[in-house]
C-alpha cells in the first residue's frame, strides 16, 4: 500500500547528510541550484537543514543538481519516496528519466506534465 501512494516507510536518518553531500559535490553555487530547481532560497535552506521536502521539491532539486537517474532514485529512497507504477505523475517522471534526452530539463518536464494535465514540478513565481 505504501508503494502505491508513492512513498515508503523507510526514510533514512542520513537523508540530509546525503543530500548535503550531493550538493557539495555538485560544486555549484547555491543560488544556481535553487534557481534552477525553481525553489526559493528560504525553502532551499530549510531542505539543507533538517526539513523533509515533498517529492516534487526533491525531484526538482535532483534535476537541478544534474544527478544520474540511479542517483535520483537513491535520493528519493533515502527521503522515503519511490516513483510508483500506479500514479500517473510518477509513471511519466519515471518514463522521462529512463527514455528522454529532456529528462534533466525542468521546463521540458513541466511542459510535458502540463500537456498531460498533471501536477508540475516546483513552479514558484519569481518576483
Amino acid at each position: 500500500l505504501a508503494n502505491k501512494a508513492g512513498f515508503t516507510l523507510n526514510r533514512s536518518h542520513n537523508f540530509n547528510k546525503y543530500l548535503n553531500y550531493l550538493i557539495y559535490n555538485s560544486r555549484k553555487q547555491h543560488k544556481i541550484i535553487y534557481d534552477k530547481a525553481l525553489i526559493s532560497d528560504r525553502m532551499y535552506r530549510h531542505i539543507k537543514s533538517d526539513y523533509h521536502p515533498t517529492k516534487t521539491s526533491l525531484l526538482a532539486l535532483a534535476i537541478s543538481l544534474e544527478l544520474e537517474t540511479e542517483e535520483i532514485y537513491f535520493l528519493l529512497q533515502q527521503a522515503g519516496y519511490v516513483l510508483s507504477e500506479s500514479i500517473a505523475f510518477d509513471v511519466v517522471i519515471k518514463y522521462l528519466f529512463e527514455n528522454s534526452q529532456n529528462a534533466k530539463n525542468l521546463f521540458c518536464i513541466n511542459d510535458i506534465l502540463y500537456e498531460l494535465n498533471l501536477p508540475l514540478l516546483m513552479t514558484r513565481e519569481k518576483s
